[in-house]
């Protein structure tokens, strides 16, 4: 080891014996609720040193998991003082190697469940099954594992295939202008996806502005942090100003760009519009997510109903508007969309059930208008039979908050007699 080195070494190790470093707090919020999900513990050094440098040089010293314990150390000391729910752990790859971390960690009087141990995907872990043995353990006893920097760089996703985390990070890469970016909202939508499959919950990094969060819920992610909800603090930690934009804002199409002419001007425009509407219907899930979320406050009854009637309007918004798209002539489609499939029979185009037409001695089926008019026909068909659906399962929702038949005829335009006949054997009713 040479003098430098050796040097540095020395340095790092008086910074672990004397614990010259100091902890910073940032929340993690529910953008849906604006409840503060937890904290990631940050360290700061008292001699101004970048902490990512200081990290680095602990690694390549083969000091990183005393570091990290130290750390550990100041954390559970504090954890009184810090808000409930969690705390994350930043852990280098080396210390999940270290025995000395399940010793620390799994002592009497630890509040595992308290806990989530964090590993960053940049770094390269040299042992997968002893990394495991010990996460095992860690879990068994309550505590939970979070990948960081997901999707950022050369990030391939190893540690996530490996480990198996409670917790995705993504990382602000991804976050940063994903309201203007189709690819990033895609890519973020596509992890909330393949974290479902995990059984993992992905929470965004770097968040800096109201239209990022709007973005963000409408994919599907409902945990983050970054400066729009709150900075790192030192203890004690102040109230976050975060407050979530209403459900209806967060439902709302998204605005033509002022460039886009309107759908009707042509057929082109019209299978754009389509798309954008078609990419704007994956809100409706992130709505569903929330309703679940809220389970225990509406109540089982209540839930199933709301469920049933958002999933029955997304497949209906959706089969519209795919409708819409295939009925356009296939030039158009051509341009805003891959190659279309194999056209499908007209008894594939009609809802199950629907009596085919009798076809018109005179009319061409090969006409691209009249193919146009049957699919809109048929789209306009099964929106009727969804709202049907919808209004069906409204009256039970009344029905079981109390609201009498004599309120619902009034509302329907209908007497007693016939909104009762037609909707009294509901499944509520």
């Amino acid at each position: 080891m040479g003098a430098r080195q050796a040097g540095e070494q020395d340095a790092l190790t008086d910074v672990v014996a004397q614990r010259a470093f100091h902890l910073v707090y940032q929340p993690i919020v529910h953008l849906d609720s604006g409840d503060v999900a937890g904290v990631e513990a940050l360290c700061r050094f008292t001699d101004g040193t970048p902490p990512e440098r200081r990290f680095q040089e602990a690694e390549k010293l083969g000091l990183a998991p005393d570091l990290d314990l130290g750390i550990i150390d100041l954390v559970l000391e504090q954890l009184p003082q810090l808000p409930g729910g969690y705390v994350s752990i930043n852990l280098s790859p080396s210390t999940l190697l270290d025995a000395r971390l399940g010793e620390r960690l799994l002592a009497d009087g630890v509040p595992a469940s308290r806990i989530v141990i964090e590993v960053t995907e940049h770094a390269r872990i040299t042992d997968y099954d002893r990394a495991q043995e010990l996460v095992d353990a860690l879990r068994a006893s309550g505590m939970r594992l979070a990948v960081d920097d997901a999707g950022a760089g050369y990030s391939t996703f190893r540690h996530v295939l490996r480990l198996r985390p409670d917790m995705i990070k993504m990382d602000r890469s991804i976050t940063q202008n994903i309201d203007g970016d189709t690819a990033r909202r895609a890519l973020a939508t596509a992890l909330v996806i393949f974290a479902g499959e995990l059984g993992a919950t992905v929470v965004a990094e770097g968040v800096e502005t109201d239209a990022e969060v709007l973005a963000l819920r409408r994919a599907g992610i409902h945990r983050a942090q970054g400066y729009v909800m709150a900075r790192p603090a030192a203890l004690p930690l102040g109230p976050i100003t975060y407050e979530p934009v209403p459900m209806s804002e967060l439902l709302e199409l998204p605005a033509i760009a002022p460039d886009l002419p309107s759908p009707t001007t042509s057929d082109a425009d019209a299978a754009i519009w389509a798309h954008r509407l078609l990419a704007s219907v994956g809100g409706i899930a992130g709505v569903l997510a929330m309703l679940n979320d809220r389970l225990a406050a509406i109540g089982e009854e209540r839930y199933q109903g709301l469920v049933g009637t958002a999933q029955r309007q997304a497949h209906s918004v959706e089969g519209a508007l795919r409708a819409l798209v295939q009925g356009l002539p296939p030039h158009v489609v051509e341009r805003v969309e891959p190659p279309p499939a194999p056209a499908m029979k007209e008894s594939q185009q009609r809802p199950a059930g629907r009596p085919q037409p009798e076809p018109d001695g005179d009319a061409d089926v090969d006409d691209p208008v009249q193919d146009r008019a049957r699919r809109r026909l048929n789209a306009a068909a099964e929106s009727v039979s969804a709202a049907q659906a919808e209004l069906e399962d409204t009256v039970s929702l009344c029905r079981a908050a109390g609201i009498t038949w004599e309120e619902i005829a009034a509302a329907l335009g209908m007497t007693r007699q016939g909104v009762s006949k037609r909707f009294g054997k509901g499944r509520l009713g």
